[in-house]
């Protein structure tokens, strides 16, 4: 209990020390144009609201014990060395077959080593990702995407 409680007090100071840093960004602020401090303030607010949120449930917690004693939890020792692997292909395929496709690659196969089996949990999961991903970043943020090439260019033109 203790080594989590010390990591969300860290979070919160960590989050406290870089909101305060985004908040002083120098720049030509505007009425119509976003700043340098917009998105990085949204992100260390969510940083921040969950690292109140685990401090409190940490808090709550104290004295009872989380599962059952007997209980081993399962061990799965490759996991982590086969989700580099996808990490590494994901970053070399990118670039040919477009940030669509491979993310949405990525994310299944990640998602089915890291025990997400029922499929319709996965394709929902993952298509509403993907979904996600590709409004913000070309759409709303305007930071391009790889499109691939070939027949993948040409599928992904139709997105963004």
């Amino acid at each position: 209990m203790l080594p989590e409680l010390i990591l969300g007090i860290f979070i919160l100071a960590f989050t406290g020390v870089m909101y305060y840093e985004a908040a002083n960004f120098e720049f030509n602020a505007s009425i119509t144009t976003i700043g340098p401090d917009y998105w990085p303030k949204i992100i260390l607010a969510g940083m921040l609201i969950l690292s109140v949120l685990l401090i409190i449930d940490i808090v709550r917690r104290k004295g009872r014990l989380v599962g059952k004693k007997d209980e081993e939890p399962k061990k799965y020792p490759y996991n982590f060395w086969i989700i580099l692997g996808i990490i590494l292909a994901y970053t070399f395929i990118i670039k040919i077959v477009g940030f669509i496709v491979s993310t949405f690659l990525f994310l299944i196969s990640a998602m089915w080593i890291l025990q997400i089996k029922k499929p319709h949990v996965l394709l929902t999961l993952t298509v509403s990702i993907t979904i996600i991903m590709v409004v913000l970043f070309p759409k709303l943020m305007m930071v391009p995407l790889p499109r691939g090439t070939g027949v993948f260019r040409t599928f992904t033109l139709l997105f963004y």
